[in-house]
């Protein structure tokens, strides 16, 4: 099925916003069954993740690390989104806040999804520093940014 690429944006589009409202369902949905998932390896949730089992493992240490200090009306990643034949680009703000402390932070990210069939076949975040993400964690979180437990890797 031929899709063309402002189709393939609204579908990134109504993954993204699933991901704000922590739909894991919609989620779930915009995904390929063969779906693969990158991210910087230094994050706590960080790695390769595969398959839609892989992208529910992603979601929960993603989740994990930020809902905290993502609170429901502070989700919004500013979303300016590139589309071709094969690829969806998302240029999108990380914003995190600790409300008790006022720590916060804002810094500028990608997301390159390559579609399949109409769904998310791969998806790849680079964010600007993953260094102050770390420091974010470290700073807010108690015990170390690497707090997760594996097993959600």
């Amino acid at each position: 099925m031929e899709v063309n690429p402002l189709d393939r944006a609204s579908l990134v589009i109504a993954n993204l916003l699933g991901i704000c409202r922590r739909d894991g369902e919609g989620v779930r949905a915009a995904y390929a069954e063969n779906i693969a998932i990158h991210e910087a390896a230094s994050l706590p949730y960080g790695g390769d993740y595969h398959g839609l089992d892989g992208a529910l493992r992603h979601s929960q240490g993603f989740r994990a690390a930020w809902d905290l200090f993502q609170p429901d009306e502070a989700r919004g990643l500013d979303p300016q989104i590139v589309a071709d034949a094969d690829h969806v680009v998302v240029l999108w703000r990380h914003q995190v806040e600790n409300a008790e402390t006022g720590d916060r932070l804002d810094l500028p990210a990608v997301s390159v999804y390559r579609m399949e069939n109409a769904k998310i076949a791969n998806s790849r975040m680079f964010h600007f520093d993953t260094a102050a993400l770390l420091r974010f964690l470290e700073r807010n979180v108690a015990g170390p940014a690497s707090h997760l437990p594996r097993g959600v890797r």
